[in-house]
Protein backbone atom coordinates (compact mmCIF):
# COMPACT_ATOMS: atom_id res chain seq x y z
CA UNK A 1 0.00 0.00 0.00
CA UNK A 2 1.41 3.44 -0.93
CA UNK A 3 2.03 5.56 1.58
CA UNK A 4 -0.27 8.89 1.90
CA UNK A 5 2.16 12.04 1.37
CA UNK A 6 0.73 14.92 4.04
CA UNK A 7 0.87 18.47 2.97
CA UNK A 8 1.73 21.10 5.55
CA UNK A 9 -0.33 24.38 6.80
CA UNK A 10 2.08 27.86 5.92
CA UNK A 11 1.32 29.85 8.91
CA UNK A 12 3.45 32.72 10.43
CA UNK A 13 6.42 33.77 9.65
CA UNK A 14 6.55 31.13 6.63
CA UNK A 15 6.41 28.28 9.46
CA UNK A 16 5.21 24.81 7.69
CA UNK A 17 3.14 23.33 10.51
CA UNK A 18 3.37 19.41 10.55
CA UNK A 19 1.56 19.16 14.07
CA UNK A 20 -0.72 20.94 16.22
CA UNK A 21 1.17 22.12 18.48
CA UNK A 22 3.07 23.81 15.46
CA UNK A 23 -0.36 25.52 14.43
CA UNK A 24 -0.60 26.52 18.05
CA UNK A 25 3.06 28.23 18.39
CA UNK A 26 2.18 30.32 15.05
CA UNK A 27 -0.98 31.03 14.49
CA UNK A 28 -2.39 33.27 11.96
CA UNK A 29 -6.06 33.33 12.26
CA UNK A 30 -6.20 34.53 8.77
CA UNK A 31 -4.42 31.82 6.94
CA UNK A 32 -6.68 28.91 9.41
CA UNK A 33 -10.16 30.60 8.35
CA UNK A 34 -8.43 30.34 4.32
CA UNK A 35 -7.74 26.97 5.20
CA UNK A 36 -11.02 26.25 7.00
CA UNK A 37 -12.63 27.85 4.21
CA UNK A 38 -11.24 25.49 1.01
CA UNK A 39 -11.32 22.25 3.01
CA UNK A 40 -7.70 21.92 4.17
CA UNK A 41 -7.64 22.27 7.44
CA UNK A 42 -9.89 19.13 8.14
CA UNK A 43 -8.43 17.28 5.45
CA UNK A 44 -5.01 17.88 7.31
CA UNK A 45 -6.51 17.42 10.28
CA UNK A 46 -8.08 13.92 9.50
CA UNK A 47 -4.55 12.91 8.30
CA UNK A 48 -2.86 13.20 10.96
CA UNK A 49 -5.99 11.72 13.23
CA UNK A 50 -7.01 14.33 15.17
CA UNK A 51 -10.49 13.27 14.62
CA UNK A 52 -11.86 15.23 17.22
CA UNK A 53 -10.92 18.40 16.04
CA UNK A 54 -11.95 17.50 12.37
CA UNK A 55 -15.33 16.08 13.92
CA UNK A 56 -16.20 19.56 15.61
CA UNK A 57 -15.15 21.58 12.44
CA UNK A 58 -17.81 19.97 10.50
CA UNK A 59 -20.09 21.76 12.82
CA UNK A 60 -19.41 24.97 12.64
CA UNK A 61 -19.67 27.39 9.63
CA UNK A 62 -18.22 30.91 8.65
CA UNK A 63 -21.92 32.71 8.98
CA UNK A 64 -21.97 31.40 12.79
CA UNK A 65 -21.63 35.02 15.36
CA UNK A 66 -18.91 32.83 17.40
CA UNK A 67 -17.17 31.44 14.60
CA UNK A 68 -13.63 32.77 14.99
CA UNK A 69 -14.06 31.79 18.65
CA UNK A 70 -14.92 28.54 17.91
CA UNK A 71 -12.63 27.79 15.12
CA UNK A 72 -9.55 28.88 18.28
CA UNK A 73 -11.40 26.74 20.77
CA UNK A 74 -11.48 23.57 18.43
CA UNK A 75 -7.60 24.38 17.76
CA UNK A 76 -7.60 25.19 21.53
CA UNK A 77 -6.02 28.49 20.69
CA UNK A 78 -6.50 31.56 23.02
CA UNK A 79 -9.19 33.79 21.18
CA UNK A 80 -8.11 37.44 21.40
CA UNK A 81 -10.79 39.93 20.24
CA UNK A 82 -7.97 42.26 18.70
CA UNK A 83 -6.92 39.80 16.44
CA UNK A 84 -10.49 40.05 14.79
CA UNK A 85 -10.53 43.18 12.49
CA UNK A 86 -7.28 41.92 10.50
CA UNK A 87 -9.57 38.86 9.28
CA UNK A 88 -11.57 39.87 5.95
CA UNK A 89 -13.69 36.78 5.28
CA UNK A 90 -14.87 38.23 1.76
CA UNK A 91 -10.67 39.15 0.97
CA UNK A 92 -10.38 34.95 2.06
CA UNK A 93 -13.46 33.73 -0.19
CA UNK A 94 -12.58 35.84 -3.12
CA UNK A 95 -8.71 35.12 -2.78
CA UNK A 96 -10.08 31.23 -2.35
CA UNK A 97 -11.80 31.46 -5.86
CA UNK A 98 -8.71 32.72 -7.57
CA UNK A 99 -6.74 29.92 -6.36
CA UNK A 100 -8.83 27.34 -7.46
CA UNK A 101 -9.39 29.37 -10.95
CA UNK A 102 -5.43 29.02 -11.07
CA UNK A 103 -5.57 25.78 -10.37
CA UNK A 104 -7.04 24.82 -13.81
CA UNK A 105 -3.91 25.62 -15.34
CA UNK A 106 -0.97 24.82 -13.47
CA UNK A 107 -0.51 22.50 -10.22
CA UNK A 108 3.24 24.70 -9.61
CA UNK A 109 3.09 25.52 -5.92
CA UNK A 110 5.65 28.30 -6.81
CA UNK A 111 2.88 29.99 -9.36
CA UNK A 112 -0.03 29.33 -7.13
CA UNK A 113 2.02 30.91 -4.16
CA UNK A 114 1.93 34.09 -6.51
CA UNK A 115 -2.06 34.12 -6.52
CA UNK A 116 -2.22 37.46 -5.43
CA UNK A 117 0.12 38.83 -8.35
CA UNK A 118 -2.31 36.96 -11.08
CA UNK A 119 -3.99 38.74 -13.85
CA UNK A 120 -7.19 37.05 -15.35
CA UNK A 121 -8.18 40.07 -17.55
CA UNK A 122 -6.79 43.69 -18.71
CA UNK A 123 -8.35 45.20 -15.73
CA UNK A 124 -6.31 43.30 -13.56
CA UNK A 125 -2.86 43.84 -15.02
CA UNK A 126 -4.12 47.85 -14.40
CA UNK A 127 -4.31 46.98 -11.13
CA UNK A 128 -1.05 44.79 -10.63
CA UNK A 129 1.01 47.39 -12.63
CA UNK A 130 -0.59 50.27 -10.41
CA UNK A 131 0.06 47.91 -7.02
CA UNK A 132 4.36 47.96 -8.49
CA UNK A 133 4.31 44.71 -8.43
CA UNK A 134 7.56 43.28 -10.20
CA UNK A 135 6.46 40.07 -11.07
CA UNK A 136 3.13 39.10 -12.95
CA UNK A 137 1.14 36.15 -13.98
CA UNK A 138 -0.82 36.78 -17.07
CA UNK A 139 -3.26 33.97 -17.24
CA UNK A 140 -4.97 32.34 -20.20
CA UNK A 141 -6.18 35.68 -21.89
CA UNK A 142 -4.80 38.78 -23.88
CA UNK A 143 -3.29 41.58 -22.34
CA UNK A 144 -1.71 44.84 -23.71
CA UNK A 145 1.66 45.60 -21.87
CA UNK A 146 2.54 48.86 -21.16
CA UNK A 147 5.67 49.62 -22.23
CA UNK A 148 5.62 52.72 -19.44
CA UNK A 149 6.01 49.84 -16.71
CA UNK A 150 9.51 49.11 -16.62
CA UNK A 151 11.03 46.61 -14.94
CA UNK A 152 8.64 44.04 -14.88
CA UNK A 153 8.37 40.51 -15.68
CA UNK A 154 5.49 38.77 -17.29
CA UNK A 155 4.98 35.40 -16.85
CA UNK A 156 2.57 33.17 -18.69
CA UNK A 157 0.31 30.59 -17.79
CA UNK A 158 -2.19 28.67 -19.84
CA UNK A 159 -2.45 30.18 -23.66
CA UNK A 160 -1.42 33.81 -22.48
CA UNK A 161 -0.79 36.16 -25.31
CA UNK A 162 1.11 39.60 -25.15
CA UNK A 163 -0.16 42.46 -27.17
CA UNK A 164 2.79 45.58 -27.86
CA UNK A 165 1.40 48.37 -29.84
CA UNK A 166 4.75 49.66 -31.31
CA UNK A 167 5.23 50.36 -35.23
CA UNK A 168 9.00 50.33 -33.71
CA UNK A 169 11.81 47.85 -32.47
CA UNK A 170 11.81 47.39 -28.81
CA UNK A 171 14.54 47.02 -26.48
CA UNK A 172 12.98 44.95 -23.71
CA UNK A 173 16.20 43.90 -21.84
CA UNK A 174 16.92 48.19 -21.70
CA UNK A 175 13.35 48.94 -20.39
CA UNK A 176 14.02 45.75 -17.92
CA UNK A 177 10.69 43.90 -18.86
CA UNK A 178 11.27 39.93 -19.65
CA UNK A 179 8.43 37.72 -20.66
CA UNK A 180 8.58 34.32 -20.14
CA UNK A 181 5.79 31.22 -21.67
CA UNK A 182 3.94 33.95 -23.89
CA UNK A 183 2.82 34.20 -27.00
CA UNK A 184 3.32 37.53 -29.36
CA UNK A 185 0.46 39.08 -31.63
CA UNK A 186 1.62 38.71 -35.18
Amino acid sequence: MAKKIKFTLEMKGGVQARTLEDIRENFDLEKIVAYFNDGRLKTWLEDRYYDTEADALSSISVNSPNFHERICEILSIPFKEDILPNVNMEEIKRRNERLERLKQYTDDQTILKKVDYVAFNQEELADLLDSDSDEIILCDSTFHIPLREKNKKYIGIGQAEVIINSDKRIDFDGLGISFSNVKFNA
